[in-house]
């Protein structure tokens, strides 16, 4: 169980960090209008895929009883995520 939790939230992890690089490519207005439409569509699916990640991750968390203390609450809250 706590590998299959390491997975899911390394690909979380590695999807987040893959849609703020596409986000930036945006907002740098490096690439034209059709290959912005074509980014932002891949945001799209990118943002449902890691929303149906984030579901897993809490579904795993859940079925080990995994509970933050509140160190790591503080921490996580402090962290904002775009």
């Amino acid at each position: 169980m706590i590998e299959e939790l390491e997975k899911l939230e390394a690909l979380l992890d590695e999807a987040i960090i893959k849609r703020l690089e596409r986000y930036s490519i945006v907002k740098d207005m490096r690439v034209s209008a059709m290959q912005t439409e074509g980014i932002m569509r891949g945001l799209a699916i990118l943002n449902k895929e890691i929303k149906k990640l984030q579901t897993k991750v809490n579904d795993q968390k859940k079925m080990m009883n995994y509970h933050d203390d509140e160190i790591k609450r503080t921490q996580k809250m402090g962290r904002t995520r775009i």
